[in-house]
């Protein structure tokens, strides 16, 4: 199971192993591109009592969007990610459980010349956060941001979300990018 992307928690005395739902798709997809078990799986999912069968063909056919999708290699190992606020501002961030894991990050980013900010966002997390307009005066990780966001832009477009398109949008222009 581990080496499908199956991860351990242990609470105490009770050990949960859980999967993101994008690897959980992607499993899926796999094993519906074997034509027998892809056979076998819709023969038995007719059965009265066959809902996990019925759920499997479900995640099967769901899009997915890998975890880190938007987000960046800022400097050796640390990774970010792209955020756009409702105003369309964007901020690169990364959200760390423990404190000092936080501080390291900040410390690194500051030696790189990044002037980052360091906070408490989403109540137990810490967030390590670099400003649109700091982005802006290192033109190595505009580009980079550039990139996602005409990504993140064409994504949108094609599923027919308006109002993040516009975010997306005027986020670029912010940047002095054209989308």
């Amino acid at each position: 199971m581990y080496n499908y992307g199956f991860k351990e928690y242990s609470i105490k005395t009770v050990k949960e192993i859980m999967i993101s739902t994008s690897k959980a798709i992607a499993i899926a997809k796999k094993w519906f591109s074997n034509i027998m078990i892809k056979i076998i799986i819709e023969y038995l999912s007719a059965l009265p009592d066959a809902n996990k069968l019925k759920r499997l063909i479900i995640l099967a056919n769901m899009k997915g969007r890998a975890k880190g999708d938007s987000s960046i290699n800022v400097i050796n190992g640390i990774k970010m990610t792209v955020n756009i606020t409702t105003k369309g501002s964007i901020e690169l961030i990364s959200y760390r459980k423990e404190f000092k894991d936080a501080m390291e990050i900040w410390e690194r980013l500051q030696i790189a010349g990044y002037n980052a900010k360091l906070g408490r966002r989403g109540g137990k997390r810490f967030a390590v956060y670099i400003k649109g307009s700091e982005v802006l005066s290192h033109p190595e990780l505009a580009i980079k941001v550039r990139d996602i966001l005409r990504r993140m832009y064409e994504e949108a477009v094609s599923e027919g979300k308006v109002e993040r398109a516009w975010r997306i949008a005027r986020a670029l222009s912010k940047l002095n990018f054209n989308n």
